[in-house]
């Protein structure tokens, strides 16, 4: 194997409850990074991290399963989990092997059992956390609904890097809260467009939480945000990475992985925000 610097490694478990997309986020994340050339689908019996025939057959993770890839210069490894209360001993050892962790909540769903032990697990292991909102583009998804009850259920320190365009079938893109610029999305191509209308004081308000939660974890930052001075993208990005990694904080992703929105922005929050193992304790 390649020699690989502790402090480019990224060790992260994907948890959270049964059905929310832990396998499918971690398939197209393998595929986006080119670690496989064809993806696969965990209806299909496909998954390359789903590979015992029981998991093909039950179309469900019943085992810990990892694999490896590279990105900007960094090399890490996903841990997937089961979701199911029956396996919890394998997402215990998923967080005791990482050093941060994605926490996948359906965008139909909210908060459910399976989100309540992944956090659970995070707080007890010291495994600093990003929320995922999956599966954005379903018929009932609202991840702007499911955002509002992560903050319901786990407070002011859930700060909102992303909100959704849309939801449901409406679903389109994402505005980016922490350098103010929106996407959307086409037959899984991105462009960048003005912050639609309709949402302006909504994204102030979000952003507005973002800078809300971050503060706690700087002090300069947070003499700006109360003399209300602007923080700076930079200033910002490294704010959400010490806030991180003390768990001082935790951010939240909106995506669509059958629609491929916002995975390649994922994969630059697991490289910017989530802790190296040289940051542990």
């Amino acid at each position: 194997m390649p020699h690989v610097d502790i402090s480019r490694l990224r060790n992260v478990v994907l948890a959270g409850h049964a059905g929310s997309g832990k396998t499918t986020i971690a398939e197209h994340l393998l595929h986006k990074a080119g670690v496989i050339s064809r993806m696969g689908s965990v209806n299909d019996g496909t998954a390359s991290l789903d590979f015992e025939p029981e998991e093909q057959k039950r179309q469900i993770s019943l085992s810990l399963a990892a694999n490896t890839f590279d990105r900007a210069g960094s090399h890490v490894t996903l841990i997937d989990t089961p979701g199911y209360a029956d396996f919890e001993g394998e997402v215990i050892s998923g967080f005791a092997a990482a050093d941060g962790a994605l926490i996948t909540v359906d965008g139909s769903g909210g908060v459910e059992a399976g989100t309540e032990t992944a956090v659970r697990l995070s707080r007890s292991t010291n495994t600093p956390a990003i929320f995922v909102i999956t599966r954005c583009e379903r018929e009932n998804a609202d991840p702007t609904a499911t955002l509002d009850a992560l903050r319901t259920e786990f407070g002011s320190k859930i700060a909102p890097l992303q909100i959704a365009i849309g939801k449901g079938e409406s679903f389109s893109g994402y505005v980016d809260l922490v350098h103010g610029k929106a996407y959307m999305y086409t037959s899984g191509q991105r462009e960048e467009v003005p912050v639609p209308e309709d949402m302006v004081d909504e994204v102030a308000t979000r952003r507005e939480q973002l800078l809300e939660a971050a503060a706690d974890a700087d002090d300069d930052v947070l003499m700006k945000f109360l003399e209300g001075e602007a923080v700076s993208d930079e200033e910002l990005e490294l704010c959400l990475h010490k806030g991180v990694k003390d768990s001082v904080l935790a951010p939240v992703m909106v995506t669509s992985a059958n629609q491929d929105v916002g995975m390649s922005a994922m994969l630059d929050a697991i490289i910017r925000y989530l802790p190296t193992p040289l940051e542990e304790p």
